[in-house]
């Protein structure tokens, strides 16, 4: 299989699922088997750390004029993605959420 047939079989597999449930996904967030975590994600987007880090973040950017549903939302990914394994493991205590050992797949 060549290299542009991975990217091609990768995008079919992930045809479908919503770009904010593959984040929470690789975040270990939510169960690999989920198939609906639109309501993590909100209570996740809304919760007062990542509302302070996104202020931050869109205080250094240059402001985006986007129309849509995610507006609100829209830094998300970003502080997710900069959050330290330490810093995501306190906001899953914050949330709720279910240690990691206990979304093994068996």
């Amino acid at each position: 299989m060549m290299k542009s047939d991975k990217k091609t079989a990768r995008r079919r597999r992930n045809a479908g699922t919503p770009a904010y449930l593959m984040l929470l996904k690789k975040h270990g967030l939510v169960n690999p088997r989920e198939i609906d975590g639109f309501h993590l994600w909100m209570r996740l987007c809304e919760s007062p750390e990542v509302v302070k880090r996104a202020k931050k973040y869109a205080a250094r950017q240059r402001p985006e004029y986007v129309s849509g549903f995610g507006i609100g939302y829209s830094f998300c990914e970003k502080v997710l993605n900069a959050m330290k394994p330490s810093e995501l493991a306190e906001l899953k205590l914050s949330l709720g959420i279910k240690p990691e050992k206990e979304f093994a797949v068996l």
